[in-house]
């Protein structure tokens, strides 16, 4: 659980997952969003709390990814892990949110959703690479 190869997939997951939401939502989409979402943005965000939220979600994907694909390794199933991931946040708990609180009207939610798709499918592939690599190394790690 608490393994180096572990730990580095976390922060590196991390490291992905921080970045590539920070360039689509604060820097390609911010306009979408801020035009199909119920509440004002600056009210909110709050970075201590996206940071930890991100860090945890990165836990535990790469656990799962190192229970899930013990002797399967590689970018690809990295990959698929995160897809199924996002497809589970994007689109499972952004429906669900959208139908109890309805922070972003129907459209900020499906495209929020087929990016979470693609996001956590990065962080997936990223991680799934660094078990990849770290076991190729050293099988023990």
């Amino acid at each position: 659980m608490f393994s180096k190869t572990t730990l580095l997939a976390t922060v590196l997951g991390f490291v992905v997952f921080y970045l590539s939401a920070w360039f689509f939502y604060d820097m390609l989409a911010v306009n979408f969003f801020t035009a199909h979402n119920n509440v004002p943005m600056a009210d909110a965000i709050d970075p201590l709390m996206i940071s930890l939220g991100a860090l945890i979600q990165s836990f535990i994907m790469a656990n799962g990814y190192r229970l899930l694909y013990t002797d399967r390794y590689s970018v690809k199933t990295g990959f698929q892990l995160g897809t199924g991931f996002g497809l589970f946040v994007g689109f499972g708990m952004g429906l669900l949110q959208y139908g109890t609180m309805q922070l972003m009207d129907i459209s900020g939610t499906l495209v929020d959703g087929i990016w979470n798709i693609v996001m956590y499918g990065l962080i997936g592939a990223t991680i799934g690479g660094i078990f990849k690599y770290k076991m190729a190394k050293s099988p023990t790690a």
